[in-house]
């Protein structure tokens, strides 16, 4: 019985070791790092030329992930990033220029058990008496619609020409918030040009992937000074270079000849693409998923049924032959990509 009994204890004592403990540490970390302070203050003026740059942030970051997100504009040269408990401190190489400075640090940086900031964090101090004022802002579209992934870059021109814009070194960059808004701030106003484009970032890196990702140039030139500091309404559609657009409009058959009118897209590109549409009873019509490209066209009665404008044989005498009646204007037609083009009325009255 005895020897029962401590071979019960001894099983007893083996199965407590072996029970398995929860590791210690407290719940996994899954809230990323958020800053909580900036030195200099945002928006601060008369910065001194050494000062340095602290972020305080709601706990401990990484040092790399850190120096590979972080931007100045102008461009200013590190000397060092250092992180001392829940602070960086970024020092420079030189004075700081004498002039408004952006400080831009994307979103990527991570905490010290590697979870990842999703935010962008943007803010301007002068080293100057003032701060610089001009502002240029709009709405980022992607296909028509507001899009949040928007991001907008701003390139100024230092010369007579450019080279190809999405390479050029940005001059600032933003990002637009949920609504497409975006607005670039604390820009100088001495009537320095500026081109803009934006791009969709598809991937959530802040990079451009040219052939991946889709761009818009704004087309205007904009220029700020201090009697025109703003820029607002810099609106900016992307669209996908291949995206299908539509045409639209009225053909009146003036003729009296009972034919509903007929319109006839040739395309330039490929010179067996066609795409042909009758109207309705009204003589509207409308044209769904055309290839963006440059067309010739034709408003016409395709009295031969032959999707083709050229003659007919008059049905009561066929040693008769006519033209169909129709319209070729002098221009081509271009349908850019996505484009919902509508034609001015065409009224046809006679042969062409």
């Amino acid at each position: 019985m005895k020897n029962y009994q401590v071979i019960v204890a001894a099983l007893a004592f083996f199965a407590a070791c072996a029970v398995v403990k929860p590791p210690t540490g407290g719940e996994e970390d899954t809230i990323p790092p958020s800053v909580e302070g900036i030195r200099p203050a945002p928006e601060s003026e008369g910065v001194a030329r050494d000062a340095d740059i602290t972020f305080s942030f709601s706990e401990k970051v990484d040092e790399t992930s850190f120096k590979n997100r972080i931007t100045t504009y102008p461009p200013i040269d590190f000397r060092k990033i250092e992180v001392k408990g829940k602070d960086v401190i970024v020092s420079f190489k030189e004075e700081l220029p004498e002039t408004t400075i952006c400080v831009l640090l994307k979103s990527g940086f991570k905490d010290d058990h590697l979870v990842v900031s999703r935010e962008n964090h943007i803010y301007y101090f002068s080293t100057r008496d003032r701060l610089d004022s001009g502002v240029i802002s709009g709405k980022i579209f992607f296909k028509h619609r507001p899009d949040s992934n928007g991001v907008a870059f701003l390139v100024q021109v230092r010369g007579d020409t450019i080279g190809e814009l999405f390479r050029e070194k940005e001059s600032r960059v933003v990002f637009a918030d949920r609504f497409g808004n975006y607005s670039f701030k604390a820009l100088p106003t001495d009537s320095s040009r500026f081109l803009l484009w934006s791009f969709i970032d598809k991937d959530s890196d802040g990079r451009y992937s040219e052939g991946k990702e889709f761009a818009a140039v704004y087309p205007d030139t904009i220029i700020l000074a201090d009697s025109f500091p703003m820029k607002t309404g810099a609106d900016m559609n992307v669209i996908d270079p291949d995206e299908p657009g539509t045409l639209s409009g009225v053909l009146r058959n003036l003729t009296g000849i009972s034919r509903l009118p007929a319109i006839r897209l040739d395309r330039m590109e490929e010179k067996e693409a066609f795409i042909f549409a009758e109207t309705d009873s009204l003589g509207d019509f409308i044209i769904r998923g055309i290839k963006p490209g440059s067309y010739l066209w034709t408003a016409f009665l395709d009295i031969k049924a032959d999707s083709l404008p050229g003659e007919y044989t008059d049905p009561d005498d066929s040693t008769k032959v006519f033209e169909e009646p129709g319209y070729s204007p002098p221009d081509t037609l271009r349908i850019g990509p996505g484009e919902d083009k509508i034609l001015p009325p065409v009224e046809i009255t006679k042969a062409r």
